[in-house]
């Protein structure tokens, strides 16, 4: 699956993908942050149309410590820079 990070927040992200998925599909994806790439475990809670676009909804669901601590670090700046 590729596609692109739309919006986020501090428990997930919606990404803009024509990827096809049933909700509650578990999904281990990269996520490819201005700092790096982190890894994760999340589960489709979405999956459609928006006015953003087609995707999915994403519940990240398992993170190691610092993958999640480098998500956390990215979420408060995107908040800070809108």
């Amino acid at each position: 699956m590729s596609g692109q990070a739309i919006h986020c927040n501090a428990h997930g992200l919606f990404i803009a993908t024509l990827y096809d998925a049933d909700v509650g599909f578990v999904l281990d994806f990269t996520i490819v942050l201005p700092t790096g790439a982190i890894s994760a475990t999340g589960i489709a809670r979405f999956v459609g149309f928006t006015p953003a676009g087609r995707g999915l909804g994403i519940e990240l669901h398992v993170m190691d410590t610092g993958d999640r601590q480098c998500w956390h670090t990215h979420y408060v700046r995107t908040l800070r820079a809108a």
